[in-house]
């Protein structure tokens, strides 16, 4: 089992799903959140905080939402 894209979200799918291998990063969508997981020698780590553990960046909608 892998993911595709949206690694920030999949990592907890792949890090409960026993047969996993691996999860795609692509840095595609990083500047969306405040302080995402990043990869360190290869390796994710699953956020820890409620839900996704994600939060959106503070100036998110003022930099990139539209009028």
């Amino acid at each position: 089992m892998t993911n595709h894209l949206l690694p920030k979200i999949h990592v907890h799918l792949v890090g409960a799903v026993p047969n996993r291998l691996v999860v795609e990063y692509m840095p595609w969508t990083w500047r969306l959140f405040d302080n995402p997981p990043m990869p360190v020698t290869g390796q994710i780590a699953v956020p820890a905080g409620p839900g996704l553990g994600l939060k959106f960046a503070p100036d998110l909608f003022e930099k990139y939402g539209s009028g």
